[in-house]
């Protein structure tokens, strides 16, 4: 049994009671922690695993047999769906307030 995840929903909780201002300033202070570790991950790894000849070549193959979209155009299709899917969650959230 795991004594820390009630006390970390303890700790939260008082957070939020504590204010919108305190809670706001709390939540600011994580996102720039979670910022900070994952910036000295990424320069920390790149420093020491890091190596230029993976950076050849510098284009993304145009493969045709997965599903006849490759390359860039890939890409761009793989972002859209990640956002539109990050939208259709944010509406969710929304409407839920209505319900």
């Amino acid at each position: 049994y795991s004594f820390l995840a009630p006390a970390l929903c303890a700790i939260c909780t008082l957070i939020c009671l504590s204010g919108v201002k305190e809670s706001a300033t709390f939540s600011f202070g994580m996102a720039c922690l979670n910022v900070f570790l994952l910036l000295v991950f990424s320069i920390y790894g790149s420093y020491m695993y890091g190596d230029v000849g993976n950076m050849e070549p510098f284009t993304l193959p145009n493969d045709e047999a997965a599903d006849g979209i490759g390359g860039f155009a890939g890409v761009l299709r793989g972002s859209g769906l990640a956002f539109f899917c990050c939208v259709g969650w944010d509406a969710v959230c929304t409407l839920r307030h209505a319900i």
